[in-house]
């Protein structure tokens, strides 16, 4: 841990007891603070968490969210909790959900669909409903989840009266004790919501000493109502019940909230061109719902978007519908020619750059119709192309050559070997050489005045002497005067082999010579000669 780090601090873990787990360190992230952070100070991506567990991204947008939401502080605020690194690793990146469906209502803990997990408005739903914790990402089977949608949607449209054990805190009731038992009622309405704020629900509870019964009454000014005798108060009960319910239905017509309202409404068009109603809403994203689910709200607003356009322009639906769908009609051919260009491509790495393209727009069933050889490996291949090197963009192929020995070790040994000492230049002769652009270039031939291993072992040796260590082996400086070829100096009489080859010369005249003598110079003209040569002197 750094000592500049600012977010570093001693505190209480704020989710210790939202867990099992008790607080520590984690071996997993050894680069993450040893001490309790502030929740503010959890920085880290979580898309590729996200991702995997199909969790969408307009729910949680950063790290911190994701982990007050999987402990079920929906309401607490950023800056007041605290978290260790144990926690944070447990319900954030390492958090993992169960392979079984996490809710079980309509079956035995089946195994679950990873595809349709729980969001957050589900998970807030369950804990407030049912108090019950399920962290969002948890998997759940697509029977239980369609009764879960279907118990939201009830909660919804559905207004609960409140329990009789809290209408105390509703209502005050005075009593006198007067010789005529007046009861002077004070109504304290209050507003209360249920769900979405559907209506309002003013009940009053009245009590009294010896009293046989209590009077309710809500008139709809909102008056206090006093009963004033014993005698009279059945014929309250009887108009308070008369009234309660007729208040209570004229404030269900009036309280309804804007959605329920349309909802209706559309209802009511859909009975009169004959079409279903519209018995179920969508509570999660699109993106996250089944194929059949999607299918049946695609085929439904398709049936609807004919019927309004067949009151919009009767006989003429197909026209307008064209117009309407034209940038649709657009998309499809731009699919039909990137099929045909990725279906001409024989490369995989040009295929992948086709494929960049439209990963960000279409989904892979969309795709499959157009491309039918199309795989998900291949779809997730581009896509990861698309965010690495580019959407379209080619991969740079840099071509990389390994090389064992540089320059610099190169000419070291060249001109070691070069020097007076290791190398002599022949008086005669010359040889050829042909560089790797085809030039051809001719030098004097040279001579190695040692054995090629000889050399190698003094230019070591000289190495070691100077310090240098930047060499090679043994075997690669041979090759290098293989590559030379450089001519090895013969031990003859002590004498180099240019002066031995001299000499030879010498040799081979003193040999005609005495052959010519024989074959009848005579004696006297052979030794004449011959001392002639050898001094040099001309004949």
């Amino acid at each position: 841990m750094t000592a500049n780090n600012a977010c570093e601090s001693q505190f209480v873990c704020s989710f210790v007891t939202s867990t099992v787990q008790q607080c520590g360190l984690i071996e997993y992230k050894k680069t993450w603070p040893s001490q309790i952070l502030p929740l503010t100070c959890c920085k880290d991506s979580v898309d590729s968490h996200l991702h995997k567990y199909s969790i969408s991204r307009r729910s949680i947008d950063s790290e911190s969210s994701s982990l007050k939401i999987r402990a079920g502080l929906f309401e607490e605020d950023d800056d007041t909790l605290t978290i260790c690194p144990k926690h944070r690793f447990a319900l954030g990146v390492g958090w993992r959900p169960s392979t079984l469906c996490s809710i079980g209502w309509k079956c035995t803990k089946s195994k679950s669909n990873l595809k349709g997990t729980i969001t957050k408005e589900q998970s807030i739903f369950l804990k407030k409903y049912y108090h019950v914790l399920l962290g969002i990402g948890s998997g759940v089977c697509s029977r239980c989840r369609k009764e879960l949608v279907q118990r939201m949607a009830d909660k919804e449209n559905r207004v609960e009266p409140y329990p009789s054990d809290s209408m105390d805190s509703y209502c005050n009731v005075e009593v006198s004790e007067s010789a005529n038992a007046e009861f002077i009622m004070e109504d304290t309405r209050e507003e209360i919501s249920q769900n979405d704020a559907y209506g309002e629900v003013t009940q009053c509870k009245q009590t009294a000493q010896g009293a046989k019964k209590a009077a309710l009454q809500i008139d709809e000014e909102n008056l206090k109502t006093d009963c004033i005798s014993m005698d009279s108060m059945d014929d309250c009960i009887s108009e308070t019940v008369y009234s309660q319910s007729s208040q209570y239905s004229e404030w269900q017509d009036s309280q309804e909230s804007p959605s329920r309202k349309r909802k209706i409404a559309l209802n009511t068009f859909l009975e009169t061109v004959d079409i279903s109603p519209v018995k179920k809403t969508l509570t999660l994203d699109f993106d996250l719902a089944s194929e059949r689910t999607k299918n049946d709200y695609v085929r439904k607003a398709k049936r609807i978007m004919n019927s309004v356009l067949g009151i919009l322009v009767p006989q003429q639906e197909s026209l307008l519908e064209e117009v309407l769908y034209e940038s649709n009609a657009c998309k499809y051919k731009t699919l039909e020619s990137f099929s045909k260009a990725y279906s001409s491509m024989s490369s995989w790495g040009t295929q992948r750059q086709i494929l960049s393209l439209l990963v960000q727009d279409y989904s892979y069933n969309q795709l499959k119709d157009y491309i039918p050889d199309l795989s998900r490996y291949k779809l997730s291949a581009a896509r990861k192309h698309a965010e690495v090197v580019g959407i379209g963009k080619p991969v740079s192929q840099k071509k990389q050559f390994r090389e064992k020995a540089t320059i610099q070790q190169i000419e070291n040994f060249l001109e070691f070997i070069l020097s007076p000492a290791i190398m002599t230049d022949s008086p005669f002769g010359e040889c050829t050489y042909k560089i790797s652009s085809g030039m051809t270039l001719k030098v004097p031939k040279i001579i190695l005045n040692n054995v090629r291993t000889r050399t190698v072992t003094l230019y070591l040796k000289y190495c070691e002497e100077t310090q240098n260590t930047d060499i090679l082996s043994e075997r690669t400086y041979m090759r290098l005067l293989e590559a030379i070829e450089p001519n090895v100096r013969k031990s003859m009489k002590g004498l180099d082999n240019f002066a031995a080859d001299g000499s030879q010369a010498f040799d081979n005249l003193k040999s005609v010579v005495e052959t010519l003598g024989k074959g009848g110079k005579g004696q006297e003209w052979t030794e004449k000669i011959a001392i002639s040569s050898w001094k040099g002197s001309s004949i």
